[in-house]
C-alpha cells in the first residue's frame, strides 16, 4: 500500500505549501472483497505487474461536502497510454498508467474513461523527480494546460473542455495536490494485461455513467473483475 498526501487543501487559501508525500512501504494495507492487497512502485524491470485499486480522498466540494464521496480509479504498472483512450504495454523506464471514469470527462466525444501516465496523475509531470515541493492552485492549472496542449489537442478543442474547470480531466492532472491518494494492488501476468488490453482497445469507449448502478466504483469493480 502506498499513501500519497495532498500538498493543497481544498477550501482553505491557496497558498502555497511544501509537499509532505509520505510512502508507507509494501505491507499489509486492507482486506477488499478480493484479496488481502500490497503495493510498490518500482523503476526497475519486473516479471510481474500489478493491477490495483486508487482511492482517492473526497474533495469535500458540492455534494461531496455532505456525503463524504470520495473517488476510485485503476493503477497498472505495466499498462500504459498509447493515447488517453487507448492502451498499450509499458516500454523499459515507463511507470504505468492510472484510467479513471468520471460523470463528465468534459472532452469533445463523451467518453466514459481515459488513461494517463502515472507520474502525470500523481504530479503533473512526467519524471517524478520533476514534481513540484511547493504547490498552489495556479499551479496545478498550469500543469493541466500543458497536459491538454501535449496530450489532449485531439480530444479536447471546444471551449467547454479548454476553459470549464468542470470538466473532470482536469482531476486526473496532479491529483496529490488536492487529494490523497491510496493505491492497493494485486500482481498479474502479461497475459491477463494483454487480454485487458486487446478488450479496452476494441471496445466503444461511450459514457454511460449513472451514480447508482454504473459509477467510478462499478467501474473499478470490473476492471478488477476482468
Amino acid at each position: 500500500m502506498a499513501k500519497f498526501w495532498p500538498t493543497i487543501v481544498p477550501g482553505r487559501t491557496p497558498n502555497p505549501v511544501r509537499a509532505t508525500r509520505q510512502w508507507l512501504g509494501p505491507g499489509v494495507a486492507i482486506i477488499l472483497p478480493l484479496a488481502c492487497l500490497l503495493f510498490q512502485l518500482s523503476a526497475a524491470p519486473r516479471a510481474s505487474a500489478d493491477v490495483g485499486v486508487v482511492l482517492n480522498e473526497s474533495l469535500d466540494e458540492d455534494f461531496d461536502r455532505i456525503s463524504s464521496t470520495g473517488h476510485s480509479a485503476i493503477y497498472f504498472s505495466r499498462i500504459c497510454a498509447e493515447s488517453p483512450v487507448k492502451l498499450r504495454l509499458c516500454r523499459p523506464g515507463e511507470l504505468g498508467s492510472i484510467m479513471s471514469n468520471y460523470v463528465n470527462i468534459g472532452e469533445d466525444r463523451a467518453y466514459e474513461w481515459n488513461i494517463v501516465p502515472l507520474n502525470i496523475y500523481l504530479y503533473g509531470v512526467e519524471d517524478p523527480r520533476n514534481r513540484p515541493l511547493l504547490a498552489s492552485y495556479k499551479l496545478k492549472h498550469l500543469l493541466e494546460d500543458h497536459y491538454r496542449q501535449k496530450y489532449l489537442s485531439d480530444y479536447c478543442t471546444t471551449e467547454s473542455c479548454t476553459i470549464s474547470p468542470k470538466s473532470e480531466w482536469r482531476e486526473m492532472v496532479a491529483a496529490t495536490m488536492i487529494r490523497g491518494v491510496y493505491v492497493f494492488t494485486v500482481s498479474t501476468t502479461v497475459e491477463q494485461d494483454q487480454r485487458l488490453i486487446a478488450k479496452f482497445n476494441s471496445s466503444a469507449n461511450e459514457n454511460h455513467f449513472n451514480g447508482v448502478r454504473r459509477n467510478c466504483a462499478d467501474f473499478t469493480k470490473h476492471i478488477i473483475n476482468t
